[in-house]
């Protein structure tokens, strides 16, 4: 389970009570979404966790995916630069993948 605050914590527990499911027993607990993935790995259960994120993890294999049937959930991502500074090119790009990839 991740830790409190995260927000995939807080969307696995609201989609159990929307569902009048009782929330998952609490073995192991983690602050972070790479010793999360590393743990379900080794076999240590399952996790609730971006697609996106362990995508490369599911084609080669080492995770399996399955699938819920609920609403979509949408991350908001802000980019943020300095009001007066013009972003250098790595920077550019860096905005327009995000924009491609996530918009």
């Amino acid at each position: 389970m991740r830790e409190e605050g995260s927000s995939m914590r807080a969307y696995l527990l609201s989609l159990c009570q929307t569902n009048g499911v009782n929330p998952p027993e609490i073995a192991l607990q983690f602050n972070g979404l790479h010793e999360t993935i590393q743990t379900v790995m080794a076999g240590y259960g399952a996790s609730l966790v971006s697609a996106h994120i362990v995508q490369e993890y599911v084609q080669a294999n080492r995770l399996a995916r399955v699938y819920v049937e609920a609403n979509p959930m949408t991350h908001k991502i802000a980019i943020c630069t300095r009001k007066a500074e013009i972003p250098n090119a790595l920077t550019q790009k860096f905005i327009a993948v995000c924009k491609r990839d996530y918009a």
